[in-house]
């Protein structure tokens, strides 16, 4: 009786999620950016974090189901532009926790230089302005994209979505340290921005633009391209691709021909899990080796931003005290890098200044990410 009673309520609970995605998704095919905000609470809620990732979960198979009757009807207007997404937050304060739990997480590192076979623990701390580069993406940004991804006008499913790529720009002067002081001015404000989907041969491409102003100038923004593994029916729509072979070949060139430096970095089994404390993203491909397994990977797999702000620690310094300096950064998630494991970090810098990186395995056969920083 109480098994009939539980399977009756299960299933108004779904029928009720899926008519309300239902008619929530009408909106996306109404033209112009759709707008949401977000407050200092529901970034830094655990609560909300929770409520956003059971959102996600509860409309995954209303959006499958509904996928191709939405895009059919608005594709062209997300491919355009003409719809998109859009999510401010408004004076936003980088807690000094929170900022010294992500420096201390990429700078403790477990390597082993060419002149040693001994792998030892050591703190390789990152160049400040490098980390105003990546750590807004950590903190701020890829909170806010999870509350993009659970919006009922968002049509892709997440479940299979990948992370291919980002470019980084920090336009600075941008001193984190600023936003610690009581006065709301010189908090921040962030904006990220999804849109122009695109259709590719393993599913659909979409971006999101971001963006974190201080005191009225933006002093950092980001490009992010996502992969959903969704399939469109319609043979009609062209097919884009990503520069990504020809962009990692480039770089394995410059640095096998450049004066290259290389070095082993070991990822544990929980940088994973100790990274989704910091950026909340509790993906489970980066948590739970099971579930890993029940999404395609043979065990976790480590977060592309942290494995690359680990990598950014090795470098050396190139203008020391420098915090203002203007940085550019591409970067190529390539392919799964596995954990618990060994990488080969390869890295080296041209006279003018731009510097090429590789994480690749442990023999330098297979590459995992792909990056290079212009200053």
């Amino acid at each position: 009786g109480m098994l009939m009673v539980w399977l009756i309520v299960v299933s108004c609970f779904v029928l009720v999620t899926y008519f309300w995605f239902y008619l929530s998704s009408d909106s996306s095919m109404k033209h112009g950016i759709i707008h949401r905000t977000m407050s200092q609470r529901d970034i830094e809620s655990t609560w909300g974090l929770w409520k956003t990732n059971a959102k996600m979960l509860l409309i995954e198979l209303p959006r499958r189901v509904q996928l191709h009757r939405i895009l059919s009807k608005s594709w062209k207007a997300w491919s355009s532009g003409d719809i998109a997404l859009q999510i401010d937050a408004t004076a936003i304060q980088l807690t000094a926790a929170e900022r010294d739990r992500f420096s201390r997480l990429v700078s403790t590192n477990t390597i082993q230089t060419n002149d040693s076979t001994d792998w030892k623990r050591v703190n390789t701390h990152m160049e400040a302005s490098l980390e105003a580069l990546i750590m807004p993406y950590s903190l701020l940004i890829g909170r806010m994209q999870l509350a993009a991804f659970a919006d009922p006008t968002f049509p892709l499913p997440m479940l299979g979505t990948v992370h291919v790529a980002n470019e980084f720009e920090l336009l600075g002067p941008f001193d984190a340290d600023i936003q610690l002081r009581e006065t709301c001015d010189n908090f921040v404000d962030v904006k990220v921005l999804m849109h122009k989907f695109q259709r590719h041969r393993r599913g659909i491409l979409f971006y999101i633009d971001s963006e974190v102003s201080q005191e009225g100038r933006v002093v950092w923004k980001c490009k992010t391209t996502f992969l959903s593994h969704a399939k469109l029916k319609n043979n009609n729509i062209p097919i884009v691709s990503l520069p990504m072979k020809e962009f990692t070949s480039t770089i394995q060139e410059k640095i096998t021909t450049g004066n290259s430096e290389r070095l082993l970095m070991k990822f544990p089994a929980d940088i994973g899990r100790q990274f989704a404390r910091i950026c909340l993203d509790y993906n489970p491909i980066h948590t739970s080796p099971t579930l890993a397994k029940v999404f395609g990977f043979r065990c976790c797999i480590a977060h592309g931003v942290c494995a690359l702000s680990k990598a950014l620690t090795t470098l050396e310094p190139q203008h020391a005290g420098d915090e203002t300096s203007h940085w550019k950064c591409t970067v190529y998630f390539v392919s799964p890098l596995f954990i618990p494991s060994a990488t080969q970090v390869q890295h080296c810098t041209n006279p003018d200044g731009k510097t090429f990186l590789l994480i690749c395995n442990e023999k330098g056969t297979r590459c995992h990410v792909a990056c290079d920083l212009v200053r």
